[in-house]
């Protein structure tokens, strides 16, 4: 089998997909991903208008949701937020944070994110592995 090379995947050479059409129900574009470079983890940008939320979605199998949620599968992400302020809400609580935080969701809980205050918040993401 071949190896994998180091790649440059510049933002606009991506689809940029309009929340309607994204598994997040928010804007994302997912740049590094199994199909484009055979990696094992996903890397994308999220873009999260003020009063915007995601929908609700599990890390779990056996998870019961509603039909507008999404099952990622049993994988961990992680976000490093650019701009903005937003909550998460998972089954134990509330979680709060801004620039330059970083966030990390282990398996095996629901969540949902909300873009909280009067700036649209823009955040990277990663999920290992990789739900595609």
């Amino acid at each position: 089998m071949a190896k994998n090379k180091p790649q440059v995947v510049p933002l606009a050479s991506v689809e940029v997909r309009a929340p309607e059409d994204a598994p997040t129900k928010v804007r994302i574009a997912r740049m590094i991903t199994n199909a484009r470079c055979g990696s094992n983890m996903l890397l994308g940008v999220a873009w999260v208008q003020p009063g915007e939320k995601t929908n609700r979605w599990s890390t779990q199998a056996d998870d019961e949701l509603e039909p507008n949620d999404h099952h990622y599968g049993y994988l961990e992400e992680v976000y490093f937020i650019l701009h903005g302020n937003f909550r998460l809400e998972w089954d134990e609580g509330v979680l709060e944070f801004g620039p330059n935080d970083a966030v990390y969701l282990p398996a095996g809980w629901q969540y949902q994110l909300e873009c909280v205050g009067d700036v649209p918040g823009m955040l990277v993401y990663g999920f290992s592995p990789t739900p595609e």
